[in-house]
């Protein structure tokens, strides 16, 4: 009767609790509580059964806390529990201690030691054991914990696969947690380190894993990715601050060792659980802030997709549609503004903006739709359909035997910080090997800079290896960081039009062009000024050393027929 009651009131307390880690730690009280004894934990025995986690504990009032100084050890240095891995049965021991070596007689003051280990789960590679501590009740019969183990182990799936109760806090792990993470995280800063890299990771589906797989399965999955951080990175530098979701802290270590540490990590992951997870870092070397590095990872992390994904499966949807849009009312098409040079008037490239239009044709405005798609990430889908546009574009300007020239197409960071954009952009540009791979441009814009340059640069070389180049638009418009010039190969810099309209009557807006103009210059960049609208800020840009220009002054957006006629072509024939 008295362990009827004992389950009945730990079922009880689970219902009632509103997060995993509540009830499961409250149970664990009421049977320590009840067997009297010392703790109750639960242990976690990892990959080929060789580490040991403690996932939950209990300890009462008077005793200390054993996780720090069992989680993360090496399952040999437990004899009892090595005992219990090559025998897994229930184990009930009772250890005489401080024996009098000399007569063999127990020392009345301490009596027995007894400890009990209660398998949760058998499953070889994912062995969940519930251990209870020095308990004077002795465990005679085992109807209590028959009858309440398998609530305990089914706990998390219960809130797992509640869309109303997603689980937010608590870690399931040894790791440090959320809490531990907020009050270490401030201490990060270049006041103290000289480097850091943040890495963040998480499993999106992690709630849909574990409904179709099971929850033994998807806290499996947990146990060997977070092993495999603690392996790499260290048990300190690892923190489980989600259900989900984990942050990896580096200090004092290069950009390339940092980096070898993150690929190594997402190798050995995507072996085991290939495409769950998806990630993102970054690292830096001059003024930091280890809570801004951690939200510019996780803003990268949040831009990828696991890489069971394929590259940009939605691309076909627009490009294959060509003026097909997000929805019915509406349609996409792209129009062509002139970049010249001023002092010719020579038409030296363009850019490709995204249009739309209502089913009578007329124009919308873009800025908001575009500003929707930005948030809430379509805006691949919109990204890749303007580029493709473009090499459409390019490729029948070579059939009509047009002059070549590099025409820019506008990515967002949300599009190019994906993990499958590379081959997304590949994909689109083998549809047309008669394009030359350096006439198409991608442009981005300042903001996206606001990573680390070690960020950036890596994605920009990486597709510089495959003959993309890039254009860096809207300069000076968020901070003008000069050293990105002098790191980052840049094909072409556009001022932004906050510097260009004030440069008639600014002497600093002035300044800032010709120092930028004249950093161009030296690293073989083209600078070309955006927003011109009037001879008098061209001459004076043409006087800074700033010689291409971008603006209504010159033209205005315009269809990509109305380009052709304009440019391409003359009375009598082409031009």
């Amino acid at each position: 009767d008295a362990d009827k009651n004992m389950a009945l009131e730990c079922l009880e307390l689970m219902l009632k609790s509103d997060s995993p880690d509540a009830a499961i730690d409250g149970v664990l009280r009421k049977i320590g509580h009840y067997y009297q004894a010392d703790r109750v934990y639960i242990l976690n025995i990892t990959e080929n059964e060789t580490v040991i986690n403690m996932v939950n504990e209990w300890v009462t009032a008077g005793k200390y806390s054993i996780r720090r100084s069992v989680s993360g050890k090496q399952v040999k240095h437990f004899p009892v529990i090595a005992r219990y891995i090559k025998r897994p049965s229930p184990v009930f021991l009772t250890i005489r201690r401080n024996m009098d070596n000399s007569n063999d007689v127990p020392d009345p003051k301490q009596g027995f030691w007894k400890y009990s280990i209660y398998p949760m789960s058998s499953q070889r590679g994912s062995r969940q054991l519930l251990c209870i501590d020095n308990h004077r009740v002795p465990i005679d019969q085992t109807a209590l914990l028959d009858e309440i183990v398998p609530y305990i182990r089914s706990e998390r799936m219960r809130f797992l696969s509640d869309p109303e109760r997603q689980l937010t806090s608590g870690s399931i792990l040894s790791l440090p947690d959320a809490n531990a993470y907020n009050d270490v995280i401030y201490n990060f800063s270049s006041d103290r380190y000289s480097s850091m890299g943040a890495m963040t990771a998480d499993i999106p589906e992690l709630s849909y894993i574990g409904r179709q797989r099971g929850y033994e399965y998807s806290l499996k999955m947990l146990m060997d990715i977070s092993e495999i951080f603690v392996d790499i990175f260290g048990f300190s530098n690892s923190f489980h601050i989600a259900e989900s979701e984990f942050v990896i802290i580096c200090t004092n270590v290069t950009y390339e060792a940092f980096l070898n540490r993150c690929v190594r990590a997402r190798q050995l992951i995507n072996r085991k659980y290939a495409g769950v997870l998806r990630f993102g870092y970054t690292w830096s070397e001059r003024i930091f802030d280890g809570s801004d590095l951690v939200r510019k990872a996780r803003e990268i992390m949040k831009c990828s997709t696991p890489a069971v994904v394929g590259p940009a499966q939605s691309i076909n949807d627009l490009s294959a549609s060509r003026t097909s849009a997000v929805n019915g009312s509406m349609s996409f098409t792209i129009y062509m503004q002139p970049k010249v040079d001023m002092r010719s008037g020579e038409l030296v490239g363009a850019e490709a903006l995204v249009r739309i239009k209502d089913k009578r044709g007329n124009l919308l405005s873009h800025t908001k739709i575009i500003e929707a798609m930005d948030a809430d990430r379509t805006i691949q889908n919109l990204d890749y359909f303007v580029f493709d546009r473009t090499l459409e574009t390019i490729s029948s300007w070579k059939q009509k035997g047009y002059p070549k020239i590099h025409v820019s197409s506008n990515f967002s960071r949300n599009t190019l910080l994906n993990t499958s954009s590379l081959a997304s952009l590949l994909a689109i540009i083998s549809r047309y090997p008669e394009i030359s791979d350096r006439l198409p441009e991608i442009e981005i814009t300042e903001t996206a800079g606001s990573f680390e340059n070690n960020t950036f640069s890596d994605l920009i070389r990486r597709f510089a290896e495959y003959g993309f180049t890039f254009s860096l638009d809207d300069f000076g418009s968020a901070y003008s960081n000069l050293s990105m010039l002098a790191e980052l190969p840049f094909r072409s810099v556009k001022l932004d039009r906050s510097m260009i309209r004030s440069i008639t009557d600014n002497p600093i807006s002035k300044s800032m062009v010709q120092d930028t103009a004249r950093l161009c210059k030296k690293a073989g960049i083209a600078c070309i000024a955006e927003g011109v609208e009037t001879e008098r800020q061209a001459n004076i840009l043409i006087e800074s050393g700033c010689n291409y220009a971008q603006g209504f002054y010159f033209g205005r957006p315009m269809p990509v027929e109305e380009f052709e006629k304009r440019y391409f072509e003359k009375e009598g024939g082409q031009k």
